[in-house]
């Protein structure tokens, strides 16, 4: 599970060239990025955009360690979603099996490209996304989004932004706990699910604890409904702004033009 605290750290003290970068042409392209891993077919189309992904994650200075690692909850949510997809997809087979009851199930050289086509725009849509919170200020976020969002619906953003770090935090703190007490050594799917659904109930439960601390934090603070922000992102150059015009034409052509 990604660690929400170091992402505050990186967004907040990053000194890269993406860190330094305008928020409002980060936030442009992370729109292109998925217009393109949804609208775009063909698969070397795909394994461009997420080398181009990766190149960005890499401007950011960010560490390539702890992506390989966020990767696994994507990839299993794919994995999980396209099983039944990939075996029913028609084409040259593969591999076959044979169940009973005259059931047989094959695996065709076009489910595995589904797959993979499915692996790379999730993977892609997530590299860049890791990108922009990591390298984006808190501060302006939240000038963005009272820039362009109406009243309340600003504020639920932000606080829900804000808050989904503090349940995933204690998420991971129950499963570390979970894991020190040799919780990760138990056996059997059904008792791991039991296991799992029994922290997530507890975070769900400790979520709402939470949000009525935090809630009465900000009343006694002053908190009037609207969270203001002194610090503006730095406006786009005309060169930024000519780049994500250029890179809207081609990502258009790409898509109507294959």
């Amino acid at each position: 599970m990604p660690d929400f605290n170091l992402i505050s750290h990186l967004s907040e003290n990053g000194s890269s060239l993406l860190h330094r970068s305008s928020s409002y042409l980060k936030l442009a392209y992370l729109f292109l990025v998925v217009v393109a891993a949804t609208s775009l077919q063909g698969i070397e189309h795909l394994v461009i955009l997420f080398i181009l992904t990766l190149m960005v994650y890499k401007l950011g200075s960010l560490p390539f360690n702890l992506l390989w690692r966020w990767y696994l909850i994507p990839i299993s949510f794919v994995l999980a979603v396209s099983f039944l997809f990939v075996f029913n997809e028609p084409g040259t087979p593969v591999a076959a099996m044979d169940l009973p009851f005259q059931v047989r199930i094959q695996l065709t050289y076009e489910g595995l490209i589904l797959l993979s086509k499915l692996v790379l725009r999730t993977l892609s849509v997530v590299t860049y996304s890791f990108a922009f919170i990591t390298t984006t200020k808190y501060a302006h976020l939240g000038y963005i989004a009272n820039s362009f969002l109406p009243a309340p619906l600003n504020t639920v953003f932000l606080l829900s932004y804000r808050f989904s770090f503090v349940i995933l935090g204690e998420i991971t703190l129950l499963l570390k706990a979970l894991s020190s007490r040799g919780g990760d050594l138990v056996r059997g799917i059904m008792t791991q699910t039991r296991i799992f659904g029994g922290i997530f109930a507890v975070a769900f439960v400790h979520s709402f604890d939470r949000a009525e601390r935090i809630a009465k934090a900000m009343e006694a603070r002053g908190f009037e409904g609207r969270i203001n922000t002194c610090s503006a992102p730095e406006r786009p150059s005309p060169l930024g702004i000519l780049t994500i015009i250029f890179a809207t034409i081609f990502l258009v052509l790409g898509v109507f033009l294959r």
